[in-house]
């Protein structure tokens, strides 16, 4: 990539297709979770709005290892028949559902051969303590065993059926929620500056306006109202005749401090529209007041 460009054009052009890729696939991925945890309300992640779960994989803290994704995995090996069956109708037009549609058959076929149809099938994986503050590891074990005991023959298939599902779930959270880290160029598409976003969402309008009246060859984009390299460096500040009427008054306005006098502020803005010289102004102006005070009365019309 360093001593070859066409090589390097063709890397740049198949990382922008990975990342866009990799977009789309956390899209699907995100939205098999947030479909998933809305069919289990007891899981804390139900309370994460979705908008926050995507700078949590960006930023690597969530993946299929992390916490959330463990306890959700583990909800879902404790649902009974009934509610996993439907949880897979919910994700019926999602990325995972062609993984998930063989599954719905076999439960649905081990629900319809027991003695009561009606009855929701429970798994292995949902024992329920019992609360104790002095509860070790050993009653722990003799309470899932007793409960194990008690299961009945389409108890266990479904526990296995079960366990298959959460695999199909292990699997795909840990394959889609990959570090994007792991996406060459990554830093091109994926950014956590939020001076872009902010300048779009709350965008500084006053800024903008004064630089536009401070520099209106920038948006103008005309040669006339551009200083040359000379001219910058002689007079950096200088009001330019060629400026908008606009542009020369801010700047003008810029110039006359907390107190402006208006006839200063007028007869500044004159001698740089006309390109006049300021102390010919002057004088001329201090003349014609001087002869019109002499005046007499009886020959103002």
């Amino acid at each position: 990539m360093l001593e070859d460009d066409s090589y390097l054009g063709a890397a740049v052009t198949a990382a922008a297709s990975d990342c866009h890729s990799y977009a789309l696939q956390l899209g699907e991925a995100l939205e098999v979770l947030e479909i998933t945890r809305s069919g289990l309300s007891s899981s804390a992640m139900a309370r994460i709005p979705r908008y926050e779960l995507l700078p949590r994989v960006l930023s690597g803290e969530l993946h299929g290892e992390s916490p959330l994704i463990r306890e959700l995995l583990l909800s879902i090996k404790k649902m009974n028949s009934r509610s996993l069956l439907a949880l897979i109708s919910m994700l019926s037009n999602t990325a995972i559902a062609s993984d998930l549609s063989s599954f719905q058959a076999r439960i649905e076929a081990l629900v319809s051969s027991t003695s009561n149809s009606g009855d929701s099938l429970t798994s292995e994986f949902d024992v329920s303590f019992t609360s104790s503050l002095r509860s070790t590891a050993v009653s722990k074990k003799i309470q899932i065993s007793a409960h194990k005991s008690a299961l009945s023959k389409n108890d266990t298939l479904y526990s296995q059926l079960i366990q298959e599902v959460h695999d199909v779930f292990t699997q795909y959270f840990s394959t889609k929620l990959e570090p994007v880290t792991n996406v060459f160029l990554h830093e091109l598409f994926f950014y956590d500056l939020p001076s872009p976003h902010k300048d779009v969402f709350a965008p500084r309008a006053r800024g903008a306006v004064e630089r536009a009246l401070a520099s209106p060859a920038d948006y103008l984009g005309c040669g006339c109202c551009r200083r040359t390299d000379e001219e910058q460096q002689d007079d950096e500040g200088a009001v330019m005749r060629s400026h908008p009427a606009t542009s020369i008054t801010y700047q003008l306005y810029l110039e006359g401090g907390a107190l402006i006098n208006t006839y200063d502020l007028w007869s500044a803005f004159k001698s740089v529209a006309n390109g006049e010289d300021a102390d010919e102004e002057e004088h001329e102006e201090r003349v014609d007041e001087t002869t019109a005070q002499y005046v007499p009365a009886d020959q103002l019309d």
